[in-house]
C-alpha cells in the first residue's frame, strides 16, 4: 500500500496498491487478484469502499502503480475539474473524478 491522498475538505481517501508477492513473475498469483494494481477510493467516515479502477488484472509482468496517487485540477473545455491521477510504469497516467471514479480526461 502507497501513501493516502486526499483533497481538502473531503471525506475520501484515495490510495494505491501494488501487485500480489512475489512479484517476480505473476504466474504463481492464486485467485482474482481483485484490489491488486487498483486506485482505491475510501470512505473515511465508514472506511467503505467508494470505488476501484484495477490497472492490471493479473500482473504478469510487475506493472503495478508504483506512486501514491496524485491529486491535482485540469482544465477541460475550460471548466477547472479535480482528478485523482496514479502514474504507471510504463508511463501512463489514468486520471479519475474523485468523487465517483469516472473517467476524465484532459
Amino acid at each position: 500500500m502507497q501513501q493516502l491522498a486526499r483533497l481538502p475538505n473531503s471525506r475520501t481517501d484515495h490510495v494505491s496498491f501494488f501487485g500480489p508477492k512475489p512479484n517476480f513473475i505473476g504466474v504463481g498469483h492464486r485467485g482474482r487478484n481483485l484490489f491488486a494494481n487498483c486506485l482505491i477510493a475510501i470512505d473515511v467516515r465508514t472506511g467503505q469502499r467508494l470505488w476501484h479502477f484495477q490497472e492490471i488484472r493479473h500482473d504478469l509482468w510487475d506493472l503495478d502503480i508504483p506512486a501514491p496517487p496524485l491529486l491535482a485540477t485540469i482544465t477541460r473545455e475550460g471548466r477547472r475539474v479535480d482528478v485523482v491521477a496514479a502514474c504507471t510504469k510504463i508511463g501512463t497516467r489514468r486520471k479519475r473524478r474523485p468523487a465517483r471514479g469516472r473517467v476524465a480526461v484532459a
